[in-house]
């Protein structure tokens, strides 16, 4: 008896330590959140692109997990990243443009924060969209932000970089910047001049810098948001492959039953006048664009190994919203919610996860995805949040966890009405002349909100027209159901439900 109580109180001994050593950081895995900006969910060969070459992420796929539905709070990139690293939605946040205003400022939550008190050293190599710059000096150990226009305090290259974006596009308000649409020439700059693979050597260094104790890395890419360019081999890797470069739904649209703020866009920016063999160009250098990254996430994946760090490391590649990719005609994204926008890849390879290779249907949201990585990582946090974490997706196998998915974005003052369709060409025309972005005033305006669940999305506008999809029959959303007199009730339930969520300016 006196033996059994002494190993008993040995071995309560040696847990306490265990849990001291957690405490304070040892034996933590790193965590490692690889990010795309724009990018489409299917944009992938392991989501059955079969144009599209991405071995790389495929790869830590087929190692992990790959969840097929993973959705982002807001289909614009300072309000998604926010929510995603504060487990809030835009509402919460107060978050609704990409101004640097909107950034996580000091004294803000974000769950950096709790890593780095837990003993994380935290690093970011790549777009930022996300942290305020006294935020950043004060929680990250490493800050290296590049835009897509060229890395913040740069060298000569970096300095090279900005000036051939920023004097190479069509004239406008914002100078001759590479802009939305196609850009038929490569990037005239090396390889490994270039941003994509600049991040992913940033990344490496900081990995070999602080592989002795755990890490929180946040590799970020500004690509394959616009301007979709990329240098050779990338730009040239699928002019070949025209032919067999299509997604549904990418010539043809019913303007009339979908928001007005759409249809604007397309016509302002002139994709309506596009080629079917131009649209697919924008297309195939996007395509270049995600080669080139995979081939940077293929350089990190090698070096943790070459560390002896990838068994230990959690990493996971998403992206912080999607874009239209050519669909609807319309190369990049609106104020909208169609899947393409607010649908994103997600792949997440854990430590010692035995059943790879793994597809899960489950249903989450962006500002899901720290807390599971905190919680998985045994880091805690006091702040409310709206998010909830899915661990038991990814170490019970769970296959549910959302019914519901909501998403907003816009700003509070209101767009300006819709006008008829024979007015509008003369108004566009010179409109246009002044300005090709005059088209902001209908897609950034007027808040909006959308709620998704049983195979059916409704979208609220303020300012434009109500959406209604049969997502699950209706997969691209052409036939827009919110006027048809047999879905009134459900219109009906689905956009009370969404108003009880109180998003911020949203409602009648």
């Amino acid at each position: 008896m006196i033996l059994h109580i002494r190993i008993s109180l040995m071995t309560l001994f040696l847990l306490s330590l265990l849990a001291s050593a957690g405490s304070s950081g040892i034996g933590r895995p790193n965590i490692i959140v690889i990010k795309t900006d724009d990018q489409r969910w299917d944009s992938l060969g392991i989501y059955g692109d079969k144009v599209v070459k991405t071995p790389h992420i495929d790869a830590l796929a087929h190692e992990g997990t790959r969840f097929e539905n993973v959705f982002t709070a807001s289909p614009l990139c300072v309000p998604s990243r926010t929510s995603f690293f504060s487990g809030k939605y835009p509402t919460r946040t107060r978050r609704y443009n990409n101004s640097a205003e909107n950034h996580i400022s000091l004294g803000e939550f974000s769950f950096i924060e709790p890593l780095k008190k837990a003993g994380y050293t935290i690093g970011l190599s790549g777009k930022n969209h996300a942290f305020g710059k006294k935020y950043a000096k004060k929680w990250f150990d490493c800050f290296e932000e590049f835009s897509p226009w060229g890395r913040y305090g740069g060298n000569s290259t970096d300095k090279a970089i900005k000036k051939f974006r920023s004097t190479s596009g069509p004239k406008s308000r914002l100078g001759n910047m590479l802009l939305e649409g196609l850009i038929d020439f490569p990037e005239p700059f090396k390889e490994e001049e270039c941003m994509t693979a600049r991040i992913a050597d940033e990344a490496i260094r900081f990995v070999e810098k602080n592989q002795k104790k755990p890490f929180f890395l946040h590799m970020s890419f500004p690509a394959p948001h616009w301007p979709n360019i990329v240098c050779e081999p990338y730009f040239s890797m699928y002019k070949d492959s025209l032919d067999e470069i299509s997604l549904a739904a990418m010539d043809d649209i019913d303007w009339d039953t979908h928001p007005f703020a759409h249809y604007v866009q397309s016509q302002c920016t002139g994709f309506d006048t596009m080629s079917k063999k131009d649209r697919r160009k924008v297309l195939a250098v996007m395509y270049g664009q995600i080669t080139f990254i995979d081939k940077s996430v293929g350089r990190l994946v090698a070096a943790l190994k070459s560390l002896k760090l990838y068994e230990n490391s959690v990493i996971l590649f998403t992206s912080d919203q999607g874009c239209f990719g050519g669909q609807f005609g319309l190369p990049c994204k609106t104020k909208g919610y169609y899947e393409s926008l607010i649908r994103v890849p997600f792949v997440i390879k854990m430590p010692g996860d035995k059943k790879l290779g793994r597809v899960t249907p489950a249903q989450v949201s962006n500002i899901d995805v720290m807390p599971t990585l905190l919680a998985y990582a045994g880091v805690k946090f006091q702040e409310e949040i709206d998010g909830q974490s899915f661990l038991s997706v990814l170490t019970e196998k769970k296959d549910s966890h959302r019914s519901t998915i909501y998403s907003e974005v816009g700003l509070p003052q209101m767009p300006p009405a819709p006008m008829s369709k024979s007015e509008y060409p003369a108004y566009n025309k010179k409109r246009s002349k002044e300005d090709m972005f005059w088209f902001i005033e209908y897609t950034t305006r007027g808040r909006s909100a959308m709620i998704r669940q049983n195979g059916w999305k409704y979208c609220y506008y303020n300012g434009d027209i109500e959406e209604l999809y049969h997502y699950k029959n209706d997969p691209l959303e052409l036939d827009n159901l919110a006027t048809h007199p047999d879905h009134q009730d459900r219109k009906a339930k689905m956009k009370a439900e969404l108003f009880k969520q109180k998003f911020e300016g949203v409602g009648e």
